[in-house]
């Protein structure tokens, strides 16, 4: 009996060991079969990825850099230095562009690379190709950090030298009547190895500044010197394209619609005097009649109208008066009005007011905001600054900021009217201290990184009461504890590392009227520059 309760019981361990052999077998055969798809996947991509960019076989991709909405960004080296090693290699960034890309847009691309590439922080092409719909441009790789892992490590010397490279690079571009429209940290690259270096990249969505918004820019800082409007800058003068190779892709826009329309007239051959037929008189007299009677009533509902009516009526719009609002009509003057078609291609929380508000004459002025909304960042330790991508939402950001009656101007210099509610008015009508705001900020950012952490009010607005805190003791403009207010008329002037003249350029660079925004080429000018930190 015992010899067989051992035979079972080896048996039974023997019946194990083989059931948690196949397991085993079953699981090794499993993974190898995912591990074969998975290699072949990979390299049925990467044939494809280099039949696309492979240029008669000139190149070999390694890699997706980055993607945006219409490109594709890859890392890739030469084809005949494969067997080199990687520090030995040449690489370079090619560009896929998206096939439903507009050609005149790869084309002025490929221009902008060309033209103004290779000088003065711009970066350069060394060629392009294309393969059935795909088209690739081809740089140098620039190796980079993320700012998000640098932005809040600079100093004051690093600070000054980033925006002054930005604003080099900048002035190049709008030299030749460029308009960037993405500027961001994404598309100013910093590679911190050898003192240093910097390249504006990604002109995907660079446009052509047309002579019209030239021309309107000019004009807008023509009427407010006239007037006797303190001017800080003068309007932005860039150097028209003359390359007859695009004139062809820019559609001239039309002026502008004067400020006193008229409603349209018959023609000369449609004008015939009917005083003497007599069914004309009697209609003539039928109808003063009954508006003889409607005379009243048509009054009553004119003090009935929308309270934005008064407003309007007072010639809110730049010198026409809008006559319709309240009422089941449209009068003449908004009716010959132009359509409101106004490019809005940017980054949320970079664009300009002038962006949000659509005007329709947009300059590199927008490139210039662009620029001080980075500096901001760099300044307040604060980083995105704006976040929002709903153009009202973004545009109440910038009013809690710079206060609603900055906005409520530019937008009256720029023919569009601001509507906001009394009660959002109330907390912003003067404007922030943006030396009190980037303080108040930094200091947060201090706290947080050594002691309790604080969190900072997002989208960069000012922090609000706290819960306990008496009302007698808050600002009247703000509504926040005293010691904690920002706004411009409680700047205290406290000392601060970066000095009075980074503000100033700040306040300069974040100018909400464009027609009186200082230019890359006038910044550069700046005392701030001269600062030694």
């Amino acid at each position: 009996m015992d010899h067989a309760q051992q035979d079972q019981q080896s048996r039974m361990v023997c019946d194990e060991d083989e059931e948690k052999r196949e397991v085993k077998m079953q699981s090794e055969e499993v993974a190898a079969i995912s591990s074969s798809r998975k290699k072949d996947g990979a390299t049925d991509t990467q044939k494809q990825e280099q039949t696309l960019t492979s240029n008669g076989g000139k190149y070999v991709l390694h890699g997706k850099i980055d993607r945006g909405t219409f490109s594709t960004v890859m890392l890739a080296s030469l084809a005949s230095e494969q067997h080199l090693a990687k520090n030995l290699k040449k690489w370079f960034a090619i560009k896929m562009i998206t096939p439903t890309s507009h050609p005149a847009r790869v084309k002025f691309e490929a221009w902008c690379l060309k033209r103004m590439g290779g000088r003065n922080n711009v970066i350069s092409t060394l060629g392009g190709f294309r393969e059935n719909d795909k088209v690739g441009l081809v740089m140098p790789f620039i190796q980079h950090e993320p700012f998000h892992r640098y932005c809040f490590k600079l100093g004051p010397a690093e600070v000054q030298r980033y925006l002054q490279e930005l604003l080099i690079a900048l002035d190049w571009v709008h030299q030749h009547g460029v308009i960037h429209r993405d500027v961001k940290p994404g598309n100013f690259l910093r590679n911190s190895a050898n003192g240093g270096s910097y390249m504006l990249v990604d002109f995907g969505l660079a446009q052509e500044m047309k002579e019209s918004a030239l021309r309107q820019d000019m004009e807008g800082c023509l009427a407010k010197t006239k007037v006797g409007d303190a001017v800080a800058t003068t309007a932005t003068a860039a150097v028209p394209c003359t390359d007859a190779t695009l004139d062809d892709q820019v559609v001239p826009q039309q002026s502008s619609v004067t400020a006193v329309r008229k409603p349209l007239k018959l023609s000369n051959s449609m004008k015939t005097d009917l005083t003497d037929v007599p069914l004309a008189c009697q209609i003539k007299t039928t109808a003063d009649t009954i508006g003889k009677h409607l005379q009243p009533k048509y009054r009553s509902s004119a003090r009935a109208r929308s309270p934005y009516a008064n407003y309007l009526k007072r010639g809110a719009l730049g010198g026409a008066c809008c006559n319709c609002c309240g009422r089941p009509q449209v009068c003449c003057n908004c009716l010959v009005k132009p359509e409101m078609n106004a490019p809005r291609a940017g980054t949320p929380g970079y664009r300009a007011p002038e962006v949000l508000m659509r005007y329709p004459h947009q300059t590199t002025a927008i490139d210039v905001w662009a620029a001080g909304i980075i500096f901001l960042s760099l300044l307040s330790k604060v980083y995105p600054f704006f976040t929002n991508s709903d153009d009202s939402i973004s545009l109440a950001e910038i009013i809690e900021v710079f206060g609603y009656e900055r906005l409520d101007n530019t937008a009256r210099a720029l023919d569009r009217m601001l509507l906001i509610d009394k009660k959002t008015t109330q907390g912003a009508i003067q404007p922030l201290s943006l030396r009190s705001l980037c303080q108040h900020f930094r200091q947060i950012y201090v706290d947080k990184n050594t002691k309790a952490p604080v969190e900072p009010t997002a989208g960069g607005s000012s922090p609000r009461t706290e819960c306990g805190e008496q009302s007698f003791d808050s600002c009247s403009n703000c509504y926040i504890p005293l010691h904690k207010c920002v706004c411009l008329v409680r700047d205290r002037n406290k000392r601060d590392e970066y000095g009075p003249d980074a503000y100033d350029l700040l306040g300069r660079l974040l100018e909400p009227n464009p027609h009186l925004r200082i230019t890359a080429a006038e910044a550069l000018q700046h005392p701030y520059f001269q600062v030694q930190y």
